[in-house]
């Protein structure tokens, strides 16, 4: 009677512990970590490469974060070579984004002229659909002798303390067809990307103004290289997408390096989850 009992409980022992581990795994922190996604303004539900506010930066790539200053009213800000951009929207299909220079914003009166040219391995312009505006600024000038009218779209700024020097927007289509226009009186000038539609509003003479030009954006397009693959691969195995340093386990060398990391319910893997937690 007794063994019967003994051997009833040994084999339901030996169920549990095949069948119910599952629910006793302890979650790995940065697992849950991950698994929250960026929010502000009207940049919802922001996961993988980005990282910035709840999500820590073990959770995107460096390169990608974001900050918000007002989570309700403005949108998100990220920083390209030195230069802050407000995030106007995240297309994961198509891996682009779409920004406005932060310096710009409901302001074409700059108190410093940052040109950029994108060198960064990550992100690029979205040539289809972008192209550059040329500001002109303190121009004494703005049209030579042979010149009867004003450029269109001309307009004041106050330039190194000085009122009323007129400045100017050129686009590269009326740089071709205006070879006339007089630039060498033109202290400064930034060349400023925007949607071509916005340009051939501009140019069309439409309600469009420059400022407003300059907040709608322009496009980026953003690479992560073989994230793309290891990524998907990671969150089909359930797990979720990051960076973390991994150690060699040569004998002769005792390196770390920062690389793409499976976040896992049970620990970290390279590429993809093994473990059995869920």
């Amino acid at each position: 009677m007794h063994t019967h009992t003994y051997s009833t409980s040994c084999l339901l022992l030996i169920f549990m512990l095949i069948h119910v581990p599952r629910c006793w795994c302890a979650k790995d922190e940065r697992y849950v970590r991950c698994g929250q996604l960026f929010q502000c303004g009207n940049i919802r539900n922001v996961g993988y490469p980005f990282w910035g506010a709840n999500r820590p930066n073990y959770c995107g790539r460096s390169g990608f974060g974001l900050s918000c200053q007002n989570s309700d009213a403005s949108p998100p800000q990220i920083t390209i070579q030195h230069i802050r951009y407000r995030v106007l929207g995240i297309e994961y299909a198509t891996r682009t984004l779409t920004v406005a220079r932060d310096d710009l914003w409901h302001n074409i009166c700059p108190t410093s002229f940052n040109n950029i040219a994108f060198t960064s391995s990550y992100f690029s312009y979205n040539f289809w659909n972008t192209q550059n505006l040329t500001l002109f600024y303190d121009c004494a000038v703005a049209f030579n002798h042979s010149q009867t009218q004003p450029l269109p779209l001309q307009f004041d700024c106050t330039v190194n303390g000085t009122t009323g020097s007129r400045t100017y927007f050129v686009s590269p289509e009326l740089r071709a067809n205006g070879s006339n226009i007089d630039l060498g009186t033109c202290n400064s000038s930034i060349n400023v990307p925007v949607f071509r539609s916005a340009v051939e509003a501009l140019k069309s003479n439409s309600s469009l103004s420059i400022r407003a030009a300059l907040d709608r954006g322009f496009g980026l397009q953003y690479s992560t290289g073989n994230d793309t693959y290891n990524c998907d691969q990671c969150v089909k195995s359930g797990g979720r997408c990051g960076f973390d340093y991994w150690s060699s386990n040569s004998s002769s060398s005792n390196s770390t390096w920062l690389m793409f990391t499976c976040f896992c319910a049970d620990r970290p893997y390279s590429s993809q989850c093994k473990g059995t937690c869920p």
